[in-house]
């Protein structure tokens, strides 16, 4: 994963596809489902606020005012 455009409340995230090895997997990269998620506490909860097959997402408003 490569993050970058970092401001107060926004990132561009770009995700990598997992290497796999197509010889003893039969699965296309484009099957691939991403999620990402996001805490700002310390409690270990986390809010889902990406679940998608796009490999790049630009992310505003990434904590509640």
């Amino acid at each position: 994963m490569k993050v970058s455009e970092v401001e107060a409340r926004s990132a561009l995230i770009q995700l990598t596809p997992p290497a796999v090895n197509t010889a003893m997997v039969d699965v296309e990269q484009s099957e691939f489902q991403y999620e990402l998620s996001l805490s700002d506490k310390h409690d270990g909860s986390y809010t889902v606020m990406y679940r998608s097959a796009l490999l790049i997402v630009f992310f505003r408003c990434l904590l509640n005012p």
